[in-house]
């Protein structure tokens, strides 16, 4: 699993191992065999993220909103797509059951699904809380 792929930062659209020569590793909690290794990110690494991201939202805000639905539910379709190899990651990293990882990529999958849906009810309005909280004393 680890051995025949690449893992590392994902900053600006494109894997890389950063700018720093450290690496991680990762073990299978079962074993606590090596399986693989990933980046330690730098700081210079965080600053790049972070640009990238704010960037990235620069973007994103000019999309409209039935686009961002369409984007939001493909990510979905993808989640649904690779779900079997993914709960094996998660499994396979955390030491987790695999029905608990496949509820947990389940349930990731239909939170963008929602929020997919949620992007047809931008109306440009706030509304206040039903309740308003009180100080505690």
């Amino acid at each position: 699993m680890y051995h025949d792929r690449t893992f590392g930062l994902y900053i600006n659209g494109k894997w890389s191992w950063g700018s720093g020569t450290q690496k991680k590793p990762v073990l299978d909690p079962a074993t606590e065999l090596v399986i693989g290794h990933i980046p330690d990110a730098t700081a210079e690494d965080i600053d790049q993220a972070l640009a990238a991201a704010a960037s990235g939202f620069q973007a994103w805000r000019k999309v409209q909103p039935w686009e961002r639905g369409n984007r939001l539910g493909r990510v979905s379709e993808l989640l649904r797509e690779r779900i079997e190899e993914l709960v094996v990651v998660m499994s396979t990293e955390s030491g987790k059951p695999l029905v608990e990882s496949r509820g947990e990529w389940i349930a990731c999958a239909e939170q963008f699904e929602w929020y997919a849906e949620e992007t047809k009810r931008i109306y440009g309005r706030s509304t206040t809380a039903a309740m308003r909280r009180r100080a505690c004393r």
